[in-house]
């Protein structure tokens, strides 16, 4: 019969005490460098956005946009202010400084809209289509809160000028028919705005792809918030929390809550940048998002 193997009192030779304090050193030490490897991506993140930023505000938004294709700059992902003050504090910054680029886009086609206010021939009109339509993809390609307002705004200004094209007798019907076909199909922005969506909702929305039936499924979509807010309102009941007072709820609640208005006057993409509006931009959008946008109608704003 073998005998016990005692450990009792073993004792740790000084080679291996080395070994596990320079392990333990080492490790610090990886920690630490991973950190600031992060750090300073994240540094470099944020001065190429700000630099996107100031060429756009400098440049304009054409001149931007040829510079953002001849070089390869990405869309950002812009989440919603609401979002942005919940993140951790480490990744703020980053955050607001893509809130700001989007801010600044939206104000330099609120300065494209005004422009397009006086009258201008057909070939002018199908020049502003195309390239609002190649900004859209561009915006596009990231699946983001920011990215609905601002693909709606472009869409929407796009949109006008082909009604401008077809009611001019004289251009081809072949050329309003290949711009109309580059228009966003109905199911792939209802699953842009979806994703959009579910990029910040505390609980995801999910949509059945049971029908093939576009209005179906915007119909479950519309349900499926609309049995949130339910929630979130029984619960403000419940406690007496009304909606001035929206910020003593919980996020889960708060997020599925009645869209926000700061109220300011016109009623555009810009003037209510900040504002929460996961209902309206995600959830029921479509078209023009803002009534009182300039040059995305043909009556300008008094």
């Amino acid at each position: 019969m073998l005998g016990k193997v005692s450990h009792k009192g073993a004792k740790v030779s000084k080679a291996t005490r080395m070994n596990i304090k320079t392990f333990k050193t080492l490790l610090v030490c990886a920690v630490l460098f991973l950190a600031i490897a992060v750090n300073a991506d994240m540094t470099e993140e944020i001065k190429h956005i700000d630099l996107m930023r100031e060429n756009l505000q400098k440049q304009g938004l054409w001149d931007f946009f040829d510079a953002a294709l001849a070089k390869g700059w990405t869309m950002p992902f812009i989440y919603s202010q609401w979002y942005v003050d919940r993140l951790p504090r480490d990744q703020v910054t980053l955050a607001q400084s893509k809130r700001d680029f989007g801010l600044a886009l939206s104000q330099a086609f609120d300065n494209e809209g005004l422009s397009y206010i006086p009258p201008a021939d057909s070939a002018v009109r199908e020049t502003r289509v195309t390239r609002l339509l190649d900004m859209s993809g561009w915006i596009r390609t990231q699946r983001s809160y920011g990215s609905v307002i601002l693909a709606s705004r472009a869409e929407s200004m796009a949109y006008v000028q082909i009604g401008y094209l077809v009611a001019d007798l004289d251009y081809p019907t072949d050329k309003i028919d290949a711009l109309i076909s580059r228009m966003i199909d109905n199911a792939d922005d209802e699953r842009f705005r979806l994703d959009a969506l579910n990029s910040e909702s505390p609980e995801k929305i999910r949509v059945l792809r049971l029908t093939e039936n576009q209005w179906m499924k915007n119909n479950m979509r519309e349900d499926a918030w609309d049995t949130k807010m339910r929630r979130s309102y029984n619960w403000q009941q419940a406690r007496n929390v009304y909606l001035e007072n929206r910020g003593a709820l919980p996020d889960e609640y708060q997020f599925f809550s009645i869209d926000n208005s700061t109220g300011k006057r016109p009623d555009t993409g810009t003037t209510r940048w900040n504002d929460k509006m996961h209902g309206m931009v995600c959830v029921r959008g479509n078209g023009d998002l803002f009534p009182h946008v300039q040059g995305a109608s043909a009556t300008p704003i008094a």
